[in-house]
């Protein structure tokens, strides 16, 4: 109802215009009207579905007021007001929009628009007829949308909560093997690497400086010292994980919905037109999701609620083209992000952790891997032991 007395309102102010002889042609060929049209959802590429169903009346003042009591489509009989108005917008024809004849047409389309959206009785549904391809773009739309907050949900489910839960129950149940096999590993090659520097120095009959080879050293194994470090990190963040408060089922529950909710009110892929502010408060949702924190979602949401970040509200069939194209580009993308993520650490160490077969060929696997580099440890050390001598 909001809607018809907005067009009613168009219809009467602009008639009353058009039948004003005192209205100058730059009043009547200005953006205003144009404005208001975009505005009320009327579409220039529909005013050629007019002239496809009364051929003769574009352009005939004559022949429409024949023919226009039959029209009762309010959509179409806006479009084509607005595809007229084109016409006459072009600077070397818009002083004809004057002529009678012409001021005609404008206040015949014009008048029987303004019927129309009076005869909406109150309670009643509205009489606008959509086009249907604007109908069926804008269905499109909002199923891509809702596909697109699905998926992100389930990406960043995948990268804030499974994956991490997985990394935690692998670090706690085989973390500690896996250090000390890679600490191994580097104390074992940085041995090897120290008896070739030795050797060198000795068979170029030069004196040994075991302090300047280990700087050398130092600097080769940099990186392996880092990683060294990492592991380590990623051992203090599991148990520091561990001990953290979970979600009971009706809280994770709660907190998946309220963060789709936030998705879709916010996410910057949906709402392109985002204010910094507005990214801002995303990212916040984003790092209270991460960290389970309810009571934050909680707020966000209610921020977010009554603002106005609604579906995509434009109705141009081009426009929403081109949103369906952008959405499943997106699609294509986030899909590959889950791919990804499922094909790749830690969310591949899954089924070894569902496995207790699995898990046990696992911590064998450790278990040899350490002991053959124990020996080969004590191999090189024994070697630079007889080379020092």
């Amino acid at each position: 109802m909001d809607d018809m007395a907005a067009i009613n309102d168009f219809a009467v102010k602009w008639a009353d215009k058009f039948k004003n002889p005192k209205t100058e042609y730059t009043e009547l060929t200005s953006s205003a009207l144009a404005d208001e049209c975009t505005a009320l959802g009327f579409e220039l590429e529909c005013g050629k579905a007019f002239c496809n169903r009364y051929r003769a009346v574009f352009s005939n003042a004559e022949a429409l007021k024949k023919i226009v009591d039959g029209v009762t489509d309010i959509s179409l009989l806006g479009s084509v007001i607005f595809a007229r108005w084109r016409y006459f917008s072009r600077s070397y024809l818009a002083e004809e929009i004057l002529k009678p004849e012409n001021r005609a047409w404008f206040l015949c389309a014009l008048e029987r628009l303004a019927v129309l959206s009076t005869n909406v009785k109150p309670g009643a549904e509205s009489v606008m007829i959509i086009f249907p391809e604007i109908v069926m773009l804008k269905t499109e739309v909002k199923k891509l949308r809702t596909e697109i907050s699905i998926l992100l949900l389930e990406r960043d489910e995948l990268r804030f909560v499974e994956c991490k839960n997985i990394e935690m129950q692998y670090m706690l149940s085989l973390g500690t093997l896996e250090y000390k096999a890679f600490q191994l590993y580097c104390e074992m090659l940085r041995l090897k690497r120290k008896v070739e520097l030795i050797r060198i120095k000795i068979n170029r009959q030069e004196m040994v400086s075991i302090s300047d080879i280990e700087k050398i050293l130092d600097g080769e194994f940099a990186e392996y010292q880092k990683k060294l470090q990492e592991q380590i990190d990623k051992m203090s963040a599991a148990l520091e994980r561990s001990r953290s408060k979970f979600l009971s089922e009706d809280e994770t529950k709660e907190l998946k919905t309220l963060y789709r909710m936030i998705v879709k009110a916010l996410h910057p892929d949906l709402h392109p037109e985002s204010s910094e502010a507005q990214i801002r408060l995303f990212q916040n949702a984003v790092d209270a999701y991460e960290n389970g924190d309810l009571n934050t979602l909680r707020i966000i949401k209610e921020m977010v609620e009554d603002a106005v970040l609604s579906e995509y509200k434009e109705n141009g069939i081009v426009v929403l083209q081109r949103e369906k194209a952008r959405l499943e580009t997106m699609i294509k993308h986030i899909k590959g992000q889950i791919g990804e993520i499922r094909n790749s650490y830690p969310y591949n160490l899954k089924s070894i952790l569902q496995s207790e077969k699995l898990m046990a060929e696992k911590k064998a696997e450790l278990e040899d891997t350490i002991s053959r580099l124990q020996e080969m440890t004590g191999f090189y050390d024994q070697q630079i032991k007889e080379m020092l001598r």
